[in-house]
């Protein structure tokens, strides 16, 4: 009979740890901002479970995570590609005296970073289950909401214009392997040549600007019209335009050939450049006139044959 109240005292103990036990999860949810601080009580053998409203992923360059904790005793565990993790104690750095136990107090700071939010969470370790929360929700307000949303579009945008930048080069060497193929193609075969020698002068207030056409040099379906333009005048000339104009039968208006040349420098006095335009032969009509013009500060020079 002595053993009895100690007996009712044993079950009264284990009925109310069963209760404690199993009491229903407790969730704690927290609006983020840029900067966040948070306290955690972690129960051994329980963790906490972190919710937050986006992908977590140190590769994820949209809203890149990291996250650093300064105490061994506490482990975060996470998979990729998710947008939780757990954070528990780490029963193998528990010391040995305290395995099966109470634990003391330990303390610890866990830091992580979620795209341009910073949280610093001080994490304890607690015997006591109503201190213990077993899921931590994070959650945005409308403003943070709208600024995460202006960030992953202009991160989104970032990488965009990178693949497109790539994507350019890659056709930038595609294209330049293709012309030194086609030169290639070329200097095996001389260009067939046709002298022109076509001279034009255009007198302006400052004096006379010549455009001198030499010849034209054929490379299979390709065409280039060597020329040369002097600056006779007594002033610097700068030259803004050049263009292939292409006569008609009916003597309308010229239309004009698409070509491709360099622009000439400023020319000095008395400075003669020489100079090449090409396109391809199959824009050119042999059986009307062709026009060059060199449009210049002082006006339009053209040679025609």
């Amino acid at each position: 009979m002595k053993l009895l109240p100690y007996t009712i005292i044993s079950l009264l103990f284990c009925f109310g740890s069963v209760l404690k036990v199993s009491a229903k999860p407790q969730t704690k949810r927290v609006t983020l901002k840029r900067v966040t601080h948070l306290t955690v009580d972690i129960l051994p053998d329980m963790g906490s479970h972190f919710i937050f409203p986006f992908v977590l992923d140190e590769n994820d360059s949209t809203i890149p995570f990291t996250n650093v904790s300064t105490n061994k005793l506490f482990k975060t565990e996470r998979s990729k590609n998710r947008n939780t993790f757990v954070v528990s104690i780490d029963g193998d750095q528990v010391p040995e005296e305290y395995r099966g136990r109470a634990l003391p107090q330990y303390y610890g700071n866990l830091f992580l970073v979620a795209g341009d939010y910073n949280i610093t969470v001080e994490l304890r370790t607690t015997n006591d289950l109503e201190k213990h929360f077993t899921e931590y929700i994070f959650e945005l307000g409308d403003l943070e909401e709208e600024l995460l949303l202006q960030k992953m579009v202009q991160n989104r945008l970032a990488l965009l214009e990178k693949d497109f930048q790539k994507r350019l080069a890659e056709i930038d060497d595609l294209a330049e392997d293709k012309v030194i193929t086609k030169l290639g193609e070329l200097a095996a075969q001389p260009p067939i040549v046709k002298n022109i020698k076509e001279e034009q002068e255009l007198q302006s207030d400052d004096g006379p600007i010549v455009l001198y056409v030499d010849r034209a040099l054929q490379y299979g379906r390709f065409v280039s019209y060597v020329y040369q333009i002097e600056n006779r005048t007594n002033k610097a000339l700068s030259v803004t335009g050049i263009q292939v104009l292409q006569n008609n039968e009916e003597g309308g208006t010229p239309s004009r050939i698409h070509s491709v040349q360099d622009m000439p420098p400023r020319l000095m006095v008395d400075q003669i450049f020489n100079g090449v335009v090409s396109m391809n032969r199959r824009h050119v009509d042999p059986e009307n006139l062709i026009t060059l013009r060199i449009t210049t500060n002082k006006g339009d020079v053209n040679a025609t044959w």
